[in-house]
């Protein structure tokens, strides 16, 4: 169950809700097969990162407030040229769709599945998000439960498909854009709040997430030399440092939230 939920859910910090820039070289990533090592250390870190649908859940848990804002605009699809950022955003609108989802945002959740769904088809994987959704979603876009178990279903199949095809460099893309996203909402909606006995649960989660940080760096490592991974891994690494200067829940202050948000 984790691998697959996992990889439902990116371009980091500001370029992810701009999408300036968009790069001249188009360049397939994504296509990269992968070697025995990769394939190895792939396993060995998935089983033991969490789904980004978890840390999603939990803010519903805390009664947080939501906050549209921070989720990437659908209409920012058209300026993600290369696969890999197709992939990493493949991954954050997976965790939209879920923050959506848990705060029964209805009205616009349908957007996201198209965006979603198109980007998919530009990772060649569209037969296997087609045939778990179908038709199962015309009356079902209120219902939180029913959405919440296909999008688990569908971005399994997609999840199943790029590893038949040796295409792990997608999947660790996708699981890297779903985790950064739901960093992404969890730690701005946490910096202005106050720690207190409903929320505490909350801190301890993003502390553990200097653990899970460190396997997404070291499964990106492996393709440190692809054109497209390097800026990203650059990112990561220096994220990964700042986090391992903590060296307990109780180090998660406001202050430091608001730096790592």
């Amino acid at each position: 169950y984790i691998l697959p939920v996992g990889l439902l859910f990116s371009a980091c910090g500001n370029e992810q809700k701009t999408a300036s820039n968009p790069p001249t070289n188009i360049i397939d990533s994504s296509q990269t097969p992968v070697n025995e090592y990769t394939d190895f250390q792939f396993h060995k870190y998935i089983a033991n990162i969490p789904s980004p649908l978890e840390m999603i859940n939990d803010l519903s848990k805390a009664s947080l407030p939501f906050n549209k804002t921070l989720l990437n605009n659908p209409e920012n699809e058209s300026n993600y040229l290369t696969s890999t950022k197709k992939a990493l955003n493949y991954g954050a609108y997976g965790v939209d769709l879920a923050y959506l989802a848990t705060n029964k945002e209805f009205r616009v959740i349908s957007k996201y599945f198209t965006t979603c769904r198109n980007l998919s088809i530009n990772l060649d994987a569209v037969e296997s998000f087609d045939k778990v959704v179908g038709s199962r979603l015309e009356n079902n876009w209120e219902n939180k439960d029913t959405l919440t178990r296909i999008m688990d279903q569908t971005f399994e199949a997609t999840d199943q498909y790029l590893r038949t095809n040796e295409r792990e460099l997608a999947a660790i893309e996708i699981l890297t854009g779903g985790w950064v996203e739901s960093q992404y909402i969890t730690f701005n909606l946490l910096k202005e709040v106050e720690r207190n006995n409903e929320n505490e649960f909350l801190f301890t989660r993003l502390y553990e997430q200097k653990f899970h940080l460190n396997s997404i760096t070291d499964l990106l490592k492996q393709y440190e030399t692809d054109a497209d991974i390097k800026p990203i891994l650059e990112k990561m690494t220096a994220l990964n440092s700042d986090f391992k200067k903590i060296s307990s829940a109780t180090e998660i202050t406001k202050e430091k939230i608001k730096e790592l948000a």
